[in-house]
């Protein structure tokens, strides 16, 4: 999920301008020796927003980060209007029963408890979020009761009150929140104060959920996650989709270059366009992150974009 581009990453965030503080788009980058290095390297300059995970993603190890490099990064994106996100180990599961006897089961739960406790402690007073995979190979109810219990607080800083965003499933397996009925009983369950939604655009395609090729299309997704949520998403993971609709496989494209945009435009317009206008950040995850974020902003981040939108909701 990182950029992959490392070496055009310099050249092209040289040419990019941000437009405004509206306009949040930003990479999946690799994690540097600190974190405020990681969000001043060349590919993040530019943005307003940016991921990384704080180890492997598929290990359960999370860096422990200077009390001194928190305290930097936070002042550097409260004078820049800058938020982060990071991504938690894509191997951590709540979905467990808590009551289990299954030894492994019952090591997941408390590795993954043990993984999120320590980031989002980290990241508490800092204009950032968790994002969560919702989970597998368990039900919904054992994640209701494990994230009640685990009690997520409230973020202490005041740009960014969602200190855990849960993040939907591209219908793969028996992954859990891959469509808006079981988004809907997950927030019903929990505290939606202090739980947020991130929504991954490979996945709402991959899971049959919605096209998102049309204007109409990606109203409807966000009307649709009004009903489950209660509001809009905190986050988005723009990522064009590697298979073709309703396959029920999570497989991320560069923009345009997949089953999602490689034709018609105007859905991806609208989304970044409705996000311009709710100032949602958008994080790619795509193989050519860099590449995509110059495209976007060249083609898809107008002003022109964003009055014709306007002039189309009226």
């Amino acid at each position: 999920m990182e950029c992959n581009c490392a070496k055009s990453c310099q050249k092209t965030a040289a040419n990019i301008r941000v437009i405004d503080q509206h306009h949040r788009v930003g990479a999946n980058v690799e994690l540097k020796n600190t974190l405020l290095e990681t969000i001043t390297q060349p590919a993040c300059k530019s943005s307003h927003c940016i991921q990384t995970f704080l180890g492997n993603p598929v290990t359960y190890q999370v860096k422990k980060l200077e009390k001194s490099d928190l305290i930097k990064t936070r002042d550097y994106c409260d004078r820049n209007n800058k938020t982060f996100y990071i991504h938690a180990p894509l191997i951590a599961n709540l979905s467990k029963d808590p009551g289990t006897k299954d030894d492994k089961d019952a090591s997941i739960l408390k590795k993954s408890w043990q993984a999120l406790k320590s980031e989002t402690e980290q990241l508490n007073g800092l204009p950032a979020g968790c994002v969560l995979h919702i989970g597998s190979k368990g039900t919904i109810p054992n994640l209701i009761r494990n994230l009640n219990d685990f009690d997520v607080p409230r973020n202490k800083h005041i740009s960014q009150k969602k200190l855990l965003c849960l993040e939907n499933a591209a219908g793969q397996g028996t992954t859990l929140g891959r469509n808006f009925e079981e988004l809907r009983q997950i927030y019903e369950g929990i505290d939606v104060n202090s739980v947020g939604l991130c929504i991954d655009t490979a996945h709402i395609f991959g899971s049959g959920v919605n096209t998102l090729s049309t204007h109409e299309d990606v109203v409807k997704l966000f009307d649709d996650i009004e009903a489950s949520y209660g509001g809009k998403p905190d986050v988005i993971h723009l990522n064009d989709s590697k298979v073709a609709f309703n396959k029920k496989v999570d497989r991320h494209e560069n923009i345009t270059s997949g089953y999602i945009w490689n034709g018609e435009k105007e859905g991806l317009r609208t989304l970044l366009n409705i996000c311009y206008e709710n100032d949602i950040d958008c994080i790619l995850e795509t193989p050519e992150s860099c590449r995509d974020l110059d495209l976007i902003r060249s083609k898809y981040m107008d002003l022109q974009t964003i009055d014709t939108y306007r002039e189309k909701i009226k």
